[in-house]
C-alpha cells in the first residue's frame, strides 16, 4: 500500500515501484481534489503495465463514475462503501471471469461502448477497529500539516464516523456511506 497523497512520489518513482512489484490491479482513491493526479497514475501505472486493472474508488468516484470511466486508463469504479464490492471484484478479475464484474452491487465498468453501474450496497456492520499507523498519519506534531487545495494552515482532515443520518445536498457521505451512523 502506498499513501502517495501523502507521500507525494513523483510519477517515474510509480512506474520503478509498478515495474518492480508487477501488480495484477491496483486500487486508487479519488476525491474531486485528486481526480487529475488520480488520472495521472493511473497513466503512469498503464504505461508501465497495459494489463494491470486499475480500480478507483472515493467520493469522486461514487458522485461522478462516468468521469472516471470516459478515461481509457481506469477498468473498474467502486461508489460507496467498498468493503465488499472491490473484494468480490478482485475475486472475479483473479479468477479471470472478468464478465461477472458487471453484475457486482457497487461497482462501474465499461461493457460494449456503455457505462455499467450497479446500484450501490451499504454495509451495515459495525466498525469497532482499524489498524492506524500512527508514525504516518498522526501529524500533530508535524510542519506539514497543510491541504494543497486549502489556503490555511495548519489543515487535517478526519474521519469519524460512518455514515449519516442526514442528507444535507452539498455533503457526499449519505451518498457514499449510507444515510445512517456507526461511530468507529
Amino acid at each position: 500500500m502506498l499513501d502517495n497523497y501523502l507521500m507525494k512520489k513523483p510519477t517515474e518513482e510509480i512506474k520503478q515501484l509498478i515495474n518492480k512489484t508487477q501488480p495484477q490491479i491496483v486500487g486508487i482513491t479519488c476525491g474531486s481534489a485528486t481526480y487529475q493526479r488520480c488520472i495521472e497514475t493511473a497513466k503512469a501505472i498503464k504505461q508501465v503495465k497495459p494489463d494491470c486493472k486499475i480500480v478507483v474508488g472515493g467520493w469522486h468516484a461514487s458522485y461522478m463514475p462516468d468521469s472516471l470511466l470516459d478515461n481509457p486508463e481506469i477498468d473498474y469504479v467502486i461508489m460507496g462503501e467498498g468493503e465488499r464490492a472491490v473484494t468480490e471484484l478482485v475475486n472475479v478479475i483473479t479468477s479471470g471471469d472478468e464478465k461477472k464484474a458487471a453484475l457486482i452491487a457497487g461497482v462501474a465498468c465499461k461493457r460494449n461502448g456503455a457505462n455499467i453501474k450497479n446500484q450501490t450496497y451499504f454495509y451495515r456492520k459495525t466498525w469497532t477497529k482499524f489498524p492506524i499507523q500512527q508514525d504516518t498519519y498522526c501529524r500533530w506534531n508535524s510542519n506539514d500539516r497543510t491541504i494543497e487545495y486549502l489556503d490555511a494552515s495548519p489543515a487535517d482532515v478526519m474521519s469519524i464516523s460512518r455514515g449519516c443520518v442526514f442528507n444535507c445536498g452539498f455533503c457526499e457521505t449519505s451518498k457514499t456511506l449510507g444515510q445512517h451512523m456507526q461511530r468507529l
